[in-house]
């Protein structure tokens, strides 16, 4: 008999146990789910905020993206190179030379040769590309799921527009070039980092006479 009873409240104990346990599990996957919910919505409000940001942050002239725009574009890219593996490229794409129709002058003629520039540059570029103003005349082009091969083939196919793009009201003798910067994404890179890459190729480029390109790799 004491046997039984020994056994008896073993077994209760066990079951106690379990209970316990199976409602320590429900009070954690109650949290669980909760917090996936909430990062869900936190997620969702962020992305809802930051392309609110984008779409507010246009170039006054062109219809562009902006700088602030650029940057968010950007994390997000370079965040999804870094999780799925997938390349990316970013060119620095800048005027070198523009000649202009003699009427034009002062901030007329800077408003016609941004407007013409960013023309000359969007008509180059792929669906999934995205163009955005840095500062002056200088555009940022990321390129997602594009290695360095491709960002050359984009490349060199700007710096042709530039130069062969009718200016309206220009002499047909009228000389204009542009250089371009390339920078390719490195693993944890972040968006100063390739920015100042690509933008630095650029400059090597305009330094070497300009209506060409240059892949910061090559540096």
């Amino acid at each position: 008999r004491a046997l039984v009873s020994v056994e008896g409240n073993h077994t209760a104990l066990q079951s106690r146990e379990q209970t316990r346990q199976r409602s320590r599990q429900e009070v954690l996957n109650h949290f669980s789910t909760s917090l996936h919910m909430i990062a869900d919505h936190t997620r969702n409000r962020l992305e809802q905020l930051q392309n609110n940001c984008m779409q507010a942050d246009v170039h006054p002239l062109t219809g562009l993206p902006g700088p602030h725009a650029l940057q968010i574009r950007l994390d997000r890219e370079c965040l999804n190179a870094l999780s799925s593996g997938s390349p990316l490229a970013l060119l620095a794409v800048k005027l070198d030379h523009c000649d202009e129709p003699d009427r034009d002058s002062g901030e007329n003629a800077e408003a016609s040769r941004i407007c013409w520039f960013a023309d000359a540059v969007k008509s180059g570029l792929r669906q999934s590309d995205f163009a955005a103003h840095q500062d002056g005349e200088c555009l940022l082009v990321v390129l997602p799921g594009t290695d360095a091969q491709g960002a050359r083939r984009v490349a060199g196919k700007l710096i042709q527009l530039i130069a062969s793009r009718p200016f309206p009201g220009r002499a047909a003798s009228g000389i204009t070039t542009g250089s371009c910067g390339i920078a390719c994404y490195w693993e944890y890179d972040t968006p100063p980092a390739i920015s100042t890459r690509a933008k630095a190729a650029m400059e090597r480029a305009q330094a070497a006479g300009g209506n060409q390109l240059t892949d910061w790799e090559d540096g």
